[in-house]
């Protein structure tokens, strides 16, 4: 009875040690995932990708070469919500042809004209050339109305879609209305100072042509101690040796 006592005490000893050591094995790899945890960098909450504004609220906008007006709409809908008496939306196109072409079009004239209210009539204008904007009075503000001037101006789709077999041709019509465009905008424009995103290119472009025009100075320079150091003791100014 003694020597079965013995051995009864022998596993139960060994049993206690057995989950004894299982416990200190699980807490000290407990212990390691916390530590490793704390070490690891947590992941950064996505911030929210800010509204994009284009135009201040106080801007007055005139978009040209409109499509859809699919634009427009963004423009007076939330979160921009521009005012529609200082916004006027043009295109080359009648109404009658943009509701042809794009049939999302005029569900798209509805909801511009519902949200601009009593500037229903006034912010939306159809057959305006890009190039000849005198002839369009609600650019202008017309006769015997006070004149627009405009602090922004959108070209949506500067090409003439003209289908030319020769690229060259094409080119040369863009770039056509392209100046004819930039002229006849120029006197409805704003005066005042340059935004600060135009100012900062602006001084971008200033700093890259001084820097090369120093390093064409230093080209220059070199060239010149090049030759010099070319020309014998005694020979006249401006020999070379050959």
């Amino acid at each position: 009875m003694a020597k079965r006592g013995r051995g009864k005490l022998r596993t139960a000893l060994a049993n206690h040690q057995a989950r004894t050591q299982q416990r200190r094995a699980e807490k000290q790899r407990a212990e390691a995932l916390e530590a490793a945890s704390r070490r690891r960098p947590r992941a950064e909450t996505p911030r929210a990708a800010p509204h994009v504004r284009p135009f201040a609220r106080d801007d007055t906008v005139l978009l040209v070469g409109e499509g859809n007006f699919s634009f427009t709409l963004a423009l007076l809908r939330e979160p921009h919500s521009h005012p529609p008496s200082q916004l006027l939306a043009t295109s080359l196109d009648t109404e009658e042809q943009v509701c042809a072409k794009y049939p999302d079009a005029p569900a798209i004239l509805a909801e511009i004209r519902a949200r601009a209210g009593p500037w229903a009539d006034r912010v939306l204008a159809f057959g305006v050339d890009a190039g000849a904007l005198h002839r369009c009075a609600a650019v202008t503000g017309g006769k015997g109305a006070a004149p627009r001037r405009w602090s922004k101006v959108w070209f949506g789709f500067p090409h003439v879609g003209a289908g030319h077999k020769d690229e060259q041709r094409n080119v040369l019509a863009n770039q056509l209305l392209l100046l004819r465009f930039l002229v006849s905008v120029a006197p409805y424009l704003t005066h005042g100072a340059v935004p600060a995103y135009a100012a900062n290119e602006r001084a971008d472009r200033a700093g890259r042509a001084g820097r090369d025009a120093d390093s064409d100075a230093d080209s220059d320079a070199d060239s010149d101690g090049g030759a010099d150091a070319d020309v014998p003791a005694g020979a006249p100014a401006g020999a070379a040796r050959c």
